[in-house]
């Protein structure tokens, strides 16, 4: 758990990061913020997920099924 929730920081982080900096994606900054916007909506909007699929099937059978897809 701590290592997934790492990792969304740090996605979060590179994309706070990453936006300003590219020149190459929007000209303007209201398009940096909408970008960086819809991934966090996005990436809240996902979070519940495996609570709820966990809820549906057993938790340890999705923790099994995920471990059995990341290898």
């Amino acid at each position: 758990m701590t290592l997934a929730t790492f990792m969304e920081v740090l996605a979060t982080s590179i994309a706070n990061v990453a936006l300003p900096t590219s020149r190459e994606i929007c000209r303007r900054a209201d398009e940096y913020h909408l970008g960086l916007t819809s991934y966090l909506v996005r990436t809240q909007s996902f979070c519940p997920l495996p609570g709820w699929f966990s809820g549906l099937i057993g938790r340890k059978r999705f923790y099994m099924t995920v471990v059995r897809f990341l290898r």
